[in-house]
Formats: C-alpha cells, structure tokens, sequence
C-alpha cells in the first residue's frame, strides 16, 4: 500500500512538471504570435506526418528557394554592372533636345522686351584615348565580382542539397521506426493488461506491474518523439523548396 502510494505521488509530481513545462510552451507561443501571453488557448495534441515526399521533387525545386533566387539575381546585377563599366571603354555618342524661351525687359530708352524661343538640338561624341587603364581595371573587378557571386549562388545550391539529402533521411528513418515504434507501444499495452489481470489474480507482484507500466512509457514516450522528429524532417524538406503551407 505504501509502495503504491509512493509511485502515484511521484506520478503526479512527474504530470505537474509536465504540465510546467506545457503552460510555459504556450506562453512562448503567444509572444511569438504577439499576442497576450495570460490568453487561454487549446492546442490540439497531435502530429499527422506527411508521408508521401519524394527526394528528387525537393531537389528538383530547389531553384525556388529564396536565397538561390536571390543569389541568381546578385549573378545577374554582377552581370549588368560588368557590362555598363566595360561600356566606358568604347566611344560615346549623346544626343539632347528642348525647347528654349527667353523673355527680356527694360527701361530708360532702352530696350522693353527681347523674347527668343524655339527647339535646340545638340550632340556631344567622347572618344576614351588615356585614362591610366582605370576602365580595364574596374571591368577586371567586376568580372571578379561576378564569378563570386556566382560561385556562392553554387555553394549555397549545393548546400541546400547536401541540407535536403541528409534531412531527407532522418525523414525516412522516422518514417520506418514508426512502424516499429507504434507495434511495440501495442505490445506493451497488450502486456500491461496482462500484467494487471495477473495481478489482480495475485500472479504478479508490484514490481512486475511497475516494470510493465515503465517499459508502456518508454514505448509512447519514443512513438511521440519519432513522430516529432518526422514531422520536423518534413518541415524542414518542405521549407527548402519552397513549399511550406500553413
């Protein structure tokens, strides 16, 4: 009786560090969705994995992920750049029109009024002879500055892969153990009933009862954990290529 009292106090103690633990999650929530955090809220306790992502489409899409957009598009503002410092080399011809008008007053015996108005046009041509090769210099640069860029924008690809490879294995991974962790939580259900009933049948001492309650733990504890970890590796997939809905 008293070994039984024990354990359900600790039980109980265990469920209320728990439920610490559940109450401060909510609150982070809130302030996370800048919200009150003294607001009541229920959370649906469940985790429903999608279980039909498929590598090569994460992979495949890739290219619409947001930084390897913007690393594409720092490729070609490289690009431009190096092609309007390389156009400074080359002779330049511009060309200007308007339109003019001019009104002049004035007095004592001298002229009142002088108005001039009408279109101008006008063409300015630069030939670059010398400038120290200052021009050859700043098109080297950004030529440079292309091909970095263009070789982050293939790090960053090729890290992402490397990203979606990996963590589309610990998605298979969990995937399997699922199967196998959801069985033995089965099994281990099967075998605390049995357990009590022998029990109750005085076949079975306490310390059988609370190794089968012990071993149903450890089952449930691990099925929600590997759950948990699937649904983070789909994510996480989902995320990189850019598919993540809410």
């Amino acid at each position: 009786m008293f070994q039984a009292q024990l354990d359900l106090n600790n039980l109980i103690q265990s469920r209320q560090s728990q439920q610490l633990i559940i109450d401060q999650a909510k609150t982070e929530l809130l302030r996370i969705l800048t919200l009150k955090t003294d607001s009541v809220i229920n959370i649906s306790d469940t985790i429903i994995v999608d279980k039909t992502i498929v590598l090569g489409d994460i992979v495949n899409n890739l290219a619409a992920n947001p930084d390897i957009l913007a690393a594409n598009d720092q490729v070609t503002i490289n690009g431009l750049v190096e092609k309007e410092v390389a156009a400074q080399r080359y002779p330049t011809l511009r060309a200007s029109i308007g339109y003019s008008y001019n009104r002049n007053q004035q007095s004592a015996g001298q002229t009142l009024l002088n108005q001039s108005y009408g279109p101008l046009a006008g063409f300015n041509f630069l030939v670059p002879i010398y400038n120290g090769s200052i021009y050859k210099r700043q098109q080297k640069v950004a030529e440079i500055n292309t091909k970095n860029a263009d070789m982050q924008k293939n790090i960053l690809l090729r890290d992402y892969t490397s990203g979606s490879v990996k963590t589309y294995q610990a998605y298979s991974s969990a995937l399997t153990q699922l199967e196998t962790a959801q069985k033995n939580l089965e099994l281990s259900q099967k075998l605390l009933d049995l357990v009590l009933q022998r029990f109750q049948l005085r076949q079975a001492t306490i310390v059988d009862v609370t190794l089968a309650q012990q071993g149903f733990e450890t089952a449930a504890f691990s099925l929600i954990n590997l759950s948990f970890s699937a649904k983070s590796s789909e994510v996480e997939l989902k995320r990189l290529a850019a598919k993540l809905t809410f």
